[in-house]
């Protein structure tokens, strides 16, 4: 799997049968770089926020 590093978060978070499950939003990396712990938005989520935008905006 890539790393999350500071800047690139946004990208696709997809399980082994290529499936979007959720969209990386933040790293946690107590000694910076992209070791610690990853977080996502899972997709459903992203998927009803977006509709709602979409409907409201």
């Amino acid at each position: 799997m890539p790393a999350i590093n500071r800047g690139n978060s946004g990208g696709a978070l997809l399980n082994l049968n290529g499936e979007l499950i959720g969209i990386n939003t933040a790293i946690l990396a107590p000694g910076g770089g992209s070791v610690g712990i990853g977080f996502a938005i899972p997709s459903n989520m992203a998927q009803t926020l977006a509709q709602q935008l979409i409907q409201f905006w």
